[in-house]
């Protein structure tokens, strides 16, 4: 799993908040607050090591994580999408963004992005299916 920052030690729970049945728990350390998702027993659902987590309709998990750079810049985030036994629905190089709609579906975003000029235009829309992942009307780009 990809990591935001490599850290040896966590300073402190920050907070803890009930979520039908689960805890949203973050912790702030060296670099970043953190989020993870932990039952009612204390069992780990989805570790305390990502930016942000969002349930699904269909109780899977759309988690983003901002990597950063040697110097602790944040670099362009990544998003996933797994299931409750954290097994990989989508992986996290595939999309830019991934967020809720309608009808078991989930909206993503790619970003055609030239590195070198760090230029990020030309974003591409499509729908995946939220249980498999699967394209259901692939990215293509919007004009305004």
């Amino acid at each position: 799993m990809l990591k935001a920052c490599v850290c040896n030690s966590l300073s402190k729970i920050n907070n803890l908040q009930p979520v039908n049945g689960e805890f949203y728990v973050s912790i702030l350390d060296e670099c970043a607050k953190k989020i993870g998702i932990i039952n009612k027993n204390n069992d780990i659902i989805i570790p305390v090591e990502y930016h942000s987590i969002n349930k699904t309709k269909s109780n899977n998990y759309i988690i983003e994580a901002l990597p950063f750079d040697k110097q602790g810049f944040d670099l362009i985030k990544k998003v996933s999408l797994i299931d409750k036994f954290q097994n990989i629905i989508v992986p996290f190089d595939k999309y830019n963004e991934i967020n809720n709609f309608e009808g078991g579906n989930l909206i993503v975003e790619k970003l055609n992005s030239n590195k070198e000029t760090e230029d990020f235009n030309n974003s591409k829309y499509g729908l995946i299916d939220e249980r498999t992942g699967k394209e259901i009307i692939p990215c293509i780009s919007v004009s305004y």
